[in-house]
């Protein structure tokens, strides 16, 4: 049903196995429904992640176009940002495409408070070599290991920064 409710706003079909994985995962999930007689329609949807102490990110927050500028979306957030407030999390973001800017500053978010910058990895990014660290026994001097580092195609293998 999350993933008709997804096509009706035109997002992009995701894998089912991940879509389900990334709920299973997330820190709260929010559904709406439409009810009539015993039958029931997915209208709405919200998660959240988080650090469980200060952090949250909402994510795939959706309204059925049907019910969309009707105060359902309203009400689907500020239930999740009272549920998150009352675990305590103080910091809760989102990801907002241009189109919906405005319904999320009504809320009261805002862009970039205190000048923070957010920083992406994508799957477009390719990462194209490896660096290696080697641990060494400081007691000892023996080498106990090697971790891999991927470097990003922008940086160049064996520089900082």
């Amino acid at each position: 049903e999350l993933e008709e409710l997804c096509n009706a706003v035109g997002w992009s079909r995701r894998p089912l196995r991940k879509v389900k994985k990334a709920i299973q995962h997330s820190f709260l999930v929010v559904s709406m429904w439409e009810m009539r007689g015993s039958q029931r329609r997915l209208v709405g949807f919200a998660r959240a992640t988080s650090d469980h102490a200060f952090n949250a990110t909402l994510w795939d927050v959706v309204v059925h176009p049907d019910y969309q500028g009707k105060g359902m979306g309203k009400a689907l957030m500020k239930y999740i940002i009272k549920k998150l407030r009352s675990e305590d999390i103080s910091n809760i973001t989102l990801f907002a495409d241009p189109q919906v800017v405005d319904f999320y500053r009504n809320l009261g978010f805002m862009s970039d408070p205190e000048g923070i910058k957010g920083m992406f990895i994508t799957e477009a990014k390719r990462i194209l070599a490896m660096d290696t660290i080697t641990v060494l026994n400081i007691e000892t001097n023996a080498i106990v290991g090697e971790i891999k580092i991927p470097i990003p195609d922008t940086a160049e293998p064996g520089k900082c920064g």
